[in-house]
């Protein structure tokens, strides 16, 4: 049964700092009750409501925007408009001047420039020629923003790509997470459960000791071991269970659901222990979600060292030194998981062989308890030891068990590499 549950509130309370007064921000949520649970509601809840997922998608978004604003800027940037012009400072620059405009003047009857005329002219050329100084100076200080916006966009547009990448790895990685985190659980439910037996069989053991004791059968000794095995088992079992409620309580938080403590935790079916398909280094490192990124890094690098103008050696050995950094980043992460990828194969590996052993140890303790129980019924042995090797039993198939969910977190966690998630 699931209760629905109300959208996050924000509960703002004030304090005041050095005088400055702050909002403070609580939110909290009426989480959802649930009586039962398995591994694919897990996976569909904690992929659902995850923060992280929901960050990268808002990140993308403003990188878009933030992308889409530069190159807005970009496009209605203009550089400052300017008509340079030049007054005639003697008789022979103004009898050009007007030729150049079709007038034929003599100089002799019609043209005359005086002292002050020259020194006018000459003071406004001066200035024509300083506002022309500025306007060109304004003109390349605009081309650079504008170039640096570009550049800042174009870094922008590989951010953004590389945040769907991001995205894509961490949901993987949630995923593996919380498949660790179930199988976790599932183990210590399977543990408990032969220990709360366990711890029943032990104080059976007492019991039938102090009976014993009563009619001289057994010694003091024999009392006092029986409790102290009592009491170890009950401390490793108060040890196992907060483990376990501390372990439920985090996967609830995970996942959005209220603490509970009678929730059942359902096992996963249709488990397959069988040695895993090697699939070839390289193709996995093509497609791994760390590569693209870095890949991408390369060819922004790359891009910049293109398209930047620098006005001098210095500028240009950064952008170098920028792709250097870039190849070498990249060759390091393909190093990191490469040993990654060597370690998942080999943890499988050892993971069906420690499952192999303990399904052999099962199988040889069938084979053993049958034959007590044949020597059971020839009066051989007591229906006491009969209970208490079917109780090793119980343990063998308890770990067993385990073992093979263990395999199963490996397992996936190799699929997880097929599909770009190296870890």
């Amino acid at each position: 049964m699931v209760v629905s549950a109300t959208s996050p509130v924000a509960h703002a309370l004030t304090s005041e700092t050095n005088g400055r007064v702050e909002n403070i921000y609580v939110y909290s949520s009426t989480l959802d009750k649930v009586d039962v649970i398995d591994l694919e509601t897990v996976l569909k809840r904690a992929l659902g409501n995850n923060e992280n997922l929901m960050l990268l998608t808002l990140r993308a978004v403003a990188f878009l925007n933030k992308q889409d604003d530069l190159n807005t800027q970009v496009n209605e940037s203009r550089g400052v408009g300017f008509n340079g012009g030049r007054l005639p400072e003697t008789p022979n620059e103004l009898i050009d001047s007007m030729a150049q405009q079709g007038i034929k003047v003599d100089p002799a009857e019609e043209l005359w420039i005086g002292p002050m005329t020259t020194t006018t002219n000459k003071a406004i050329n001066q200035t024509i020629q300083g506002v022309g100084a500025v306007a060109s100076g304004l003109n390349e200080i605009i081309a650079q923003q504008r170039y640096q916006m570009r550049s800042t966009a174009h870094q922008l547009e590989t951010d953004r790509f590389n945040t769907f990448h991001q995205y894509a790895e961490a949901k993987e990685g949630i995923r593996l997470q919380q498949i660790s985190n179930y199988v976790n659980l599932l183990g210590m439910k399977k543990q408990l459960a032969y220990m709360d037996e366990y711890e029943r069989t032990v104080q059976t053991e007492l019991n039938r000791a102090m009976r014993l004791h009563e009619l001289g059968l057994a010694s003091d000794e024999d009392i006092v071991a029986a409790k102290r095995a009592l009491s170890k088992q009950v401390d490793q079992a108060k040890v196992l269970k907060e483990n376990f409620r501390l372990a439920l309580i985090q996967l609830s938080f995970d996942i959005g659901i209220a603490y509970n403590p009678d929730l059942v935790i359902r096992d996963i079916e249709g488990i397959v222990v069988a040695p895993l398909e090697r699939v070839d280094t390289k193709k996995l490192l093509e497609q791994a979600y760390q590569i693209r990124v870095t890949s991408n890094n390369f060819d922004e690098a790359m891009w910049q060292r293109e398209r930047t103008v620098t006005s001098n050696v210095y500028g240009d050995r950064y952008v170098s030194t920028n792709v250097t950094i870039a190849a070498t980043k990249g060759r390091k992460t393909e190093l990191e998981l490469t040993k990654k990828i060597e370690a998942t194969y080999s943890e499988a590996n050892q993971a069906l062989q420690a499952y192999t052993e303990e399904a052999r140890n099962v199988e040889d303790l069938r084979a053993d308890l049958r034959r007590m129980e044949i020597r059971y019924k020839a009066g051989a042995v007591s229906k006491h030891e009969v209970n208490a090797f079917g109780l090793k039993l119980k343990q063998a198939e308890a770990a067993r068990d385990i073992a093979a969910l263990k395999f199963y977190a490996v397992q996936e966690k190799a699929k997880a590499m097929k599909r770009g998630f190296i870890s």
